[in-house]
């Protein structure tokens, strides 16, 4: 298992290295091939070693406790960002972003907020596996502050996130047989969290109508007309290319960033354009590969709450990336390398500290996980 991710991982660098040289051979400049190896080959690397460590340390599901409560901290930020902006105005907020850009439309409200973006993985990681925060009150806590975060937020990867976690956990539920503690726990949470997004909506003064309604608009129009503008000029150049690739830092005919003209936000044609169908399946294949087989022991009721929590997160992430280049930003690359780290490296699962229970001294990992 650790042998075909470590062959997979070997086979996308070979991949990005043919295309950044092929890239050089169609004129890209040296900034943005120095750039191209920093983010297909060394951070990815940093964060593998990174997510090691931290499953030596912490063990395969202490790690992902750990990373579903930072959804607490991450949430009071978007809270206190709100409060400073509403009572204070946008140079109460320099401390969160340079620039605040929070649009008021009237009934509807969106701010842009790096915080976002890890949160598609905690909202949908959560959802799937609520019971991945062990303290009740905790876990409530958490679903009401990413209720908030969606409403507030006016990116639909994040509006879709909570049903894919949703859709897993029904899997999940359906798979090892609905108790009816399962069931009434699903009925309150459902009710907590309408009541609270009804309150939400109505102390800020916003449409939960309006809201949806504009997030299914930006979900139809596949992000609105400039990335539609990219899908078109990125499908064009992958066509005319023969489905072969332009290479890496070769930019479209149509220019999305003037600093950075090879960059853009359609990530899945924007990997087309620069290496082909032949290195898109290279990249796509683990995370292909981990998807199938991790829904294949969520059907057969093999999927355990920590493993149901890095599906759900990372499902969410990737789907994000048809309108988002998060894959590409560092500190955010963690969302697509820990679900593939822990899935490979399942086997051979890493021993985390020693906890005392009943039955003695045990590790963290070796505890049997719950199915709620």
């Amino acid at each position: 298992m650790q042998a075909r991710f470590t062959l997979m991982f070997l086979a996308g660098i070979l991949i990005t290295l043919l295309y950044v040289f092929y890239g050089e051979l169609n004129g890209a400049p040296d900034r943005a091939q120095w750039q191209t190896l920093a983010i297909y080959i060394f951070f990815p690397a940093l964060w593998i070693f990174a997510g090691m460590l931290a499953i030596s340390t912490l063990g395969n599901e202490g790690l992902a406790r750990a990373i579903a409560l930072f959804s607490l901290p991450a949430c009071a930020s978007i809270a206190i960002f709100f409060y400073l902006y509403l009572t204070f105005g946008p140079d109460s907020v320099t401390l969160f972003v340079e620039e605040a850009n929070v649009n008021l439309r009237g009934t509807t409200v969106a701010a842009r907020m790096h915080v976002y973006a890890p949160l598609i993985f905690l909202c949908g990681g959560i959802f799937a596996a609520p019971s991945i925060i062990s303290q009740a009150h905790l876990r409530i806590i958490a679903v009401l502050a990413l209720t908030f975060a969606i409403l507030t937020s006016g990116r639909s990867a994040l509006f879709v996130s909570p049903f894919i976690g949703v859709t897993i956990l029904a899997i999940a539920s359906w798979a090892g047989g609905m108790s009816s503690r399962l069931i009434f726990a699903a009925i309150v949470s459902l009710l907590v969290g309408t009541l609270s997004l009804i309150y939400l909506a109505s102390y800020f003064n916003v449409s939960i109508d309006d809201s949806i309604k504009i997030y299914f608009e930006d979900l139809l129009a596949l992000g609105g007309s400039a990335r539609m503008s990219q899908t078109e000029a990125l499908l064009l150049s992958f066509l005319e290319g023969g489905g072969l690739g332009v290479g890496h830092g070769v930019s479209a005919d149509l220019i999305r960033d003037l600093e950075n003209p090879w960059r853009y936000e359609m990530m899945i044609h924007a990997t087309l354009h620069r290496v082909g169908l032949v290195g898109f399946i290279v990249y796509v294949l683990p995370f292909a590969i981990y998807i199938f087989e991790a829904f294949r022991d969520l059907f057969r009721d093999r999927l355990p709450v920590y493993r149901r929590f890095w599906l759900g997160g990372g499902l969410a992430a990737l789907i994000s990336t048809a309108t988002n280049p998060y894959i590409e930003g560092f500190v955010l690359q963690w969302m697509f390398v820990f679900p593939l780290l822990d899935w490979y490296m399942r086997r051979h699962p890493m021993r985390g500290p020693n906890i005392q229970t009943r039955r003695g001294i045990r590790p963290i990992s070796a505890l049997k996980p719950t199915h709620t």
